[in-house]
C-alpha cells in the first residue's frame, strides 16, 4: 500500500528516520499567503495524519492583519462552525533549521459531507488544473520570490535596516544588483537557506542579489504539478524566515519595506504542454507569424489581462502591496504585455522554441510591443 493510502504507514517510515521529534506543525496558507496551523506534540502525529482535525474555515477569510470582517455572514454571523481537515499525503517533512527536531504537514479543508472547501487556495487551484486536465493540457510552472534580508532592531521610527554584514561587522548600507560580494556576505544563511529546501525536498536553482539594500532572489525549477510547486512556493517562504531568524536576523517578503528602494516581486513563469508535450502556446499558423504570439496565448494573455483589476485584490492584498507600483522601477503600472520587458503586466521571455512563442525581436521592435495595451471587451 503507497504512502498516500497509508497515513500510519506513513508516520511510522519518518519517525524511523527522525526518531528525535519532539513536536509537528499542522499547517496551511491562507488567501493572503500567510501560514496558520496548530502546533501539536510528536505523540499525536499518527492520530493526527490518520483522523485528521477540526479548524473553521473562516481563517480563509482573515485579512492581512488577521481580522475577521464576517464576509458574507461567514464567521460571527453563522457560529463560526468547523471543517473537516485531513493532511495531505506526502507533505509530512523535516525542520531542519528548527532549535528542537520537528517536524510539519500540510492540511487541507473539506465541508462536512466530504466537498473541498470553496475558500481554500489549494481547492481554488485544484479545481482549474482538473478543468486543463479535461482539455488534455498540462500547466508547467515555477516561482521566483524576491526578499529582504534586515535586522531585528528597528530605527527610532520603526522603520527597518539593513543587517550587518557577517564579513565585515558593518551594517550593509549600498547594494549592487547581480553583486557577487553581496552573495559572498550572506554566503552562508543562503546555503543554508538551500540545504534546508532540499531537505524539503525543494529544488532551488539561481540565487541573485537584487537591486535593493539586502535584497535576494532564489528561483525555484519548473514543475508540471502546479499543487506541488504551488505547495512549495508557500514552504520556501517560511524556510527563508525560519532560517533568517536562526542566524539573528529577518526576512520579508514585504513587498516595499523602503520606500526609497526598489520592491519585492513573485514572478510566475507559466507554459502549457499537450499531450505530445509541445508547447501548446506556441503552436499555430501565427506561431510563424512576425509577431509570432499563437492564438492560445493571445487568448490566454487577454484573459489574465481581463481578470486582472479584479485580480489585484490577491495579488496586491495590502497597502504595502501597492507602494510598490511606482513608475519606472521596473515595475507594471498598467494592463500591459509584450516580449522582454521588466515594466509589464505579462512578460513573454526570450528562449529557444519549444519554450518561446514568438521570433527573436529587435530592441525598437522590442520597446514598440512593450508599451501596447490588449483592449479586451470584457464578457457579459
Amino acid at each position: 500500500m503507497s504512502k498516500r493510502n497509508n497515513p500510519a504507514g506513513e508516520v511510522a517510515d519518518f519517525l524511523a528516520r527522525y526518531p528525535d521529534i519532539q513536536f509537528f506543525d499542522a499547517i496551511y496558507p491562507d488567501l493572503c499567503g500567510l501560514i496558520r496551523g496548530k502546533r501539536y506534540p510528536a505523540e499525536q502525529l499518527e492520530k493526527v495524519m490518520t483522523n485528521g482535525l477540526a479548524t473553521p474555515g473562516s481563517v480563509f477569510l482573515l485579512d492581512a492583519v488577521g481580522e475577521n470582517h464576517d464576509p458574507d455572514g461567514l464567521g460571527f454571523s453563522d457560529g463560526d462552525p468547523d471543517c473537516q481537515v485531513h493532511a495531505i499525503p506526502d507533505s509530512l517533512l523535516p525542520v531542519p533549521w528548527a532549535a528542537r527536531p520537528s517536524a510539519q504537514v500540510l492540511l487541507t479543508f473539506q465541508d462536512p459531507d466530504g466537498t473541498p472547501y470553496q475558500f481554500e487556495p489549494r481547492n481554488v487551484l485544484a479545481a482549474t488544473w482538473r478543468k486543463l486536465q479535461e482539455l488534455k493540457l498540462r500547466p508547467v510552472v515555477a516561482f521566483e520570490l524576491e526578499f529582504f534580508l534586515i535586522d531585528k532592531e528597528r530605527l527610532p521610527d520603526g522603520g527597518p535596516q539593513p543587517p550587518l554584514s557577517p564579513l565585515s561587522g558593518r551594517r550593509i548600507a549600498d547594494n549592487q544588483v547581480y553583486g557577487m560580494g553581496d552573495l559572498e556576505a550572506q554566503g552562508e544563511l543562503l546555503s543554508e537557506i538551500t540545504d534546508s529546501c532540499t531537505a524539503q525536498g525543494i529544488k532551488t536553482g539561481a540565487i541573485t542579489a537584487e537591486y535593493a539594500t539586502g535584497q535576494y532572489e532564489i528561483n525555484l525549477h519548473h514543475m508540471d504539478d502546479p499543487l506541488l510547486a504551488a505547495d512549495q512556493c508557500v514552504l520556501f517562504k517560511r524556510i527563508v524566515q525560519g532560517v533568517a531568524r536562526k542566524h539573528g536576523i529577518e526576512a520579508t517578503f514585504m513587498a516595499k519595506p523602503y520606500l526609497d528602494q526598489a520592491g519585492s516581486g513573485l514572478h510566475m513563469h507559466c507554459s502549457l504542454l499537450d499531450e505530445e508535450d509541445n508547447n501548446f502556446f506556441a503552436q499555430g499558423e501565427r506561431a510563424a507569424e512576425p509577431d509570432g504570439v499563437a492564438p492560445a496565448l493571445r487568448q490566454a494573455i487577454a484573459g489574465v489581462l481581463d481578470f486582472l483589476p479584479e485580480s489585484m485584490a490577491i495579488l496586491a492584498p495590502n497597502m504595502n502591496s501597492f507602494r510598490r507600483f511606482v513608475a519606472n522601477n521596473f515595475v507594471p503600472v498598467a494592463r500591459s504585455w509584450g516580449w522582454e520587458n521588466r515594466s509589464l503586466g505579462l512578460r513573454i521571455p526570450i528562449g529557444e522554441g519549444t519554450a518561446r512563442p514568438r521570433e527573436r525581436f529587435s530592441q525598437p521592435q522590442l520597446r514598440a510591443t512593450g508599451t501596447k495595451l490588449l483592449a479586451t471587451k470584457r464578457r457579459k
